[in-house]
């Protein structure tokens, strides 16, 4: 079951169980990193309960090619909105109203709620008695990455599921289906992407994003020599984007990991960077490079902040 989601086996076989003993649960809450198959596992699950097919889900029955269309009436699907950060309560409330009614062409109606993270506090309360008196017929399927943003209240009423970051194998072979052809980009997008497939698919997609990353090992290397001059103008380019700058402060978080196993002998030829590690070890010590990684944490932690973008980068930067 569910064979179109690459690994996740341990969450695949709780899912499965449940359908097959009649035990599913009225709601559920999928954790894990972005791009990580979450969305994917709740079409596929959302598909098995609705699918009318022996082999659930089968993909071929009409319950089945209407989920994988986005126009089956009993899967709603809330997000936030074109433009927005947040669910907000209206959006909630809209949701809350379809639930008393009966499911147009199923027994269930599937309700999943793409970014329950990014619900506002106002939005999460006004979904809470939903989940503490669950209509009849309705499933909840919650996806978020970061579970602390998610209310005590709601936790507690869902079934929590986590999601493992997926191997690089199981990313490759999803880059094949993809259509994805094998050689350097497709390393560098496995190797940046830290087990998240939407990642590394958004890497293949995103050149731009690529270039931002090989001009921050610039800037880094160049600072690490002795030059501060590149530090300005880096700032103020990636300053302008919040999205680039987290991804960018990611592969960065990742590198400098590499980096101190690097330092420590454990070389990989095989790496997509092993040219960049070797300038690097040049010019790096490991005291250096912990504390550049310090830095780099600290940063990512007022990310979440409404901060000045290019002084930020420009002070990381400069305390380097």
């Amino acid at each position: 079951m569910f064979k179109a989601v690459v690994e996740q086996e341990r969450i695949k076989k709780l899912l499965a169980g449940s359908i097959a003993n009649h035990e599913v649960s009225h709601a559920y809450l999928f954790v894990g990193k972005k791009g990580i198959g979450k969305t994917m596992m709740a079409l596929e699950f959302a598909k098995a309960l609705l699918c009318r097919g022996d082999e659930k889900p089968c993909g071929t029955c009409i319950p089945c090619e209407k989920i994988k269309h986005g126009n089956h009436p009993d899967v709603l699907i809330t997000q936030p909105g074109k433009g927005e950060s947040a669910i907000k309560i209206d959006q909630v409330r809209k949701l809350i109203a379809t639930l008393p009614v009966k499911p147009f062409e199923s027994e269930l109606r599937v309700s999943i709620i793409k970014g329950g993270d990014k619900m506002t506090p106002e939005a999460q309360n006004a979904l809470l008695k939903s989940l503490e008196e669950p209509e009849p017929h309705n499933v909840f399927i919650i996806t978020a990455e970061n579970l602390e943003k998610m209310l005590n209240t709601i936790r507690s009423r869902c079934q929590v599921l986590g999601f493992e970051p997926v191997s690089d194998a199981g990313i490759r072979e999803i880059l094949k289906q993809k259509g994805c052809a094998p050689g350097e980009a497709v390393d560098q997008a496995i190797y940046s992407c830290e087990g998240s497939p939407g990642k590394a698919l958004e890497f293949l997609e995103n050149t731009e994003l690529e270039s931002l990353k090989i001009e921050a090992l610039n800037v880094f290397y160049a600072i690490l020599k002795g030059d501060t001059f590149k530090a300005f103008a880096f700032s103020e380019k990636i300053g302008k984007d919040k999205n680039a700058s987290a991804e960018v402060l990611n592969f960065l978080l990742v590198w400098f990991h590499s980096m101190a196993l690097f330092l420590e002998g454990a070389e990989d030829e095989g790496n997509p960077y092993y040219s960049w590690q070797v300038k690097y070890a040049s010019v790096l010590t490991p005291r250096q490079n912990s504390r550049i990684a310090e830095i780099l944490f600290e940063f990512m932690n007022t990310l979440q902040y409404n901060v000045n973008l290019r002084l930020q980068w420009e002070s990381v930067l400069l305390k380097i």
